[in-house]
């Protein structure tokens, strides 16, 4: 009696403990059931990304390129409008505007030199463009190696053209001169030989009275014939004598229509050199003035400034005395005061769970903290197309992703463009079980689509 007795008492003792450990598994049973079947858990498309800024970051280039002198700032900092970013070698730049302004200052020399040759004036008048030339002083090395400001020399070749305007006008009066000399020298001999004329006139006037006397006294019988025969002969050789005179004259007044005629036509041929010459002057000092403002233009802008307000970003030169190619984006900037979104890569596969106005929970992993801080924000676009990752050749999704301003300002941390982001993009929610039974029912799905 006593063994099955005690067979009895530890079956209850037995019981006891069993029960209460089934009841404690089927309400953990139970109750994970309901609570798989019937909780919500939010699902999401885990994205990497970097912040950036949502207006356009705003290109730093330089339009000819050159040699990189100094780069007086880093990735990170901050500038003003208008602060100098980068700077480039002038050296070249100076060297051809300063062979530019002593070719500018000879062409302006040469054209106020023949301006004053035009109006017959003594003295070169200096150009109002001068005195702006020279307003901004330079040094310059002249070809015999000795230093020479621009007013020295514009002084110099302006004191040249000066000279060269005085020779010109004495060679041409020296010209003239000399016909005017013997201008002068065939009107004495026109007056000898109007005098000398004059004299032989009045001798043939007197034979020619004397010669009617003699003819009266001829017929009277009282003189010779030879008598009248001389007289007539020196009638006849004072009256070639007159004619010759008289032929000699016009020729000396015809010498002096030509050498007056002379006269004029080097003066004439002067200024119609003057005028061309000054029509070549005056297109070499156009064409050397645009070339002096490119000049102008290319030294401004050795300084490469920041175009506006903002942080360094991409900074792409780092080598003084390295080569930047024409149009090279050096370095962007990014704007101030402009919101700051994510851009993420999000794998293709699921795409057809994202559009625009998604809701997101973006993690900040670049923070040491203990917990990593999260800001809300939402999807603002996404590519219509895929794209691929050209160091990875990866094919993603482009999404943009804007921040809630309101959460950055409480966040108190400085946030700047280039740092990494964690995106989760909210895309619905699903309960536990769904996730239990999901590889179930994909498997039974596709096993009813089987032959």
């Amino acid at each position: 009696m006593s063994e099955p007795n005690n067979i009895r008492e530890l079956a209850v003792s037995c019981t006891r403990p069993l029960r209460f450990g089934l009841l404690v598994t089927g309400l953990v049973v139970f109750g994970f059931g309901g609570w798989s079947a019937f909780a919500s858990l939010r699902t999401a498309v885990v994205a990497s990304g970097t912040l950036s800024a949502e207006g356009e970051t705003r290109s730093v280039q330089h339009a000819d390129g050159g040699i990189v002198s100094a780069i007086p700032v880093r990735d990170g900092d901050h500038v003003h409008r208008g602060d100098i970013v980068m700077q480039l070698d002038p050296t070249q730049i100076r060297s051809q505007l300063a062979i530019v302004e002593n070719q500018l200052y000879e062409a302006l020399a040469r054209k106020a030199r023949l301006e004053a040759e035009r109006d017959g004036e003594a003295e070169i008048q200096r150009p109002r463009l001068l005195a702006e030339m020279l307003a901004s002083d330079r040094a310059d090395i002249v070809p015999d190696g000795m230093e020479e400001t621009g007013r020295q020399a514009a002084d110099r070749v302006f004191l040249g053209q000066q000279r060269l305007m005085k020779a010109q006008l004495s060679k041409v009066e020296a010209e003239v001169n000399q016909l005017e000399t013997a201008i002068g020298q065939s009107r004495e001999q026109i007056t000898g030989i109007e005098g000398e004329k004059a004299s032989e006139e009045r001798q043939r006037d007197l034979i020619v009275k004397e010669l009617d006397s003699i003819r009266e006294l001829f017929k009277q019988q009282l003189v010779t014939l030879s008598r009248v025969l001389a007289l007539e002969r020196q009638q006849a050789s004072l009256e070639g004598d007159i004619a010759g005179n008289v032929s000699d004259i016009a020729a000396l007044k015809q010498s002096i229509s030509e050498q007056q005629l002379q006269i004029l036509q080097t003066r004439l041929e002067w200024q119609e050199q003057v005028l061309s010459d000054l029509r070549d002057a005056e297109s070499d000092v156009q064409d050397l003035t645009a070339r002096r403002i490119a000049a102008l233009d290319q030294l401004s802008r050795v300084d490469i400034r920041a175009p506006v307000s903002g942080t360094v970003t991409n900074l792409a030169v780092h080598t003084i005395g390295g080569v930047i190619e024409a149009a090279e984006v050096v370095m962007g900037i990014v704007p101030d005061d402009e919101p700051l979104i994510v851009d993420a890569k999000v794998d293709t596969s699921a795409v057809d769970q994202l559009w625009p106005g998604l809701p997101a929970r973006v993690r900040l992993s670049a923070f040491d903290r203990r917990t990593t801080p999260e800001i809300d924000g939402s999807v603002i676009t996404v590519s219509a197309d895929r794209l691929v990752d050209e160091r990875t050749n990866g094919a993603y999704y482009a999404v943009k992703v804007r921040l809630d301003q309101d959460e950055i300002a409480d966040l108190g941390e400085k946030l700047v463009p280039g740092m990494p982001a964690e995106v989760f993009l909210v895309t619905g929610s699903r309960t536990p079980m769904s996730y239990l039974t999901k590889p179930l029912t994909d498997q039974f799905a596709r096993a009813m689509r089987d032959d």
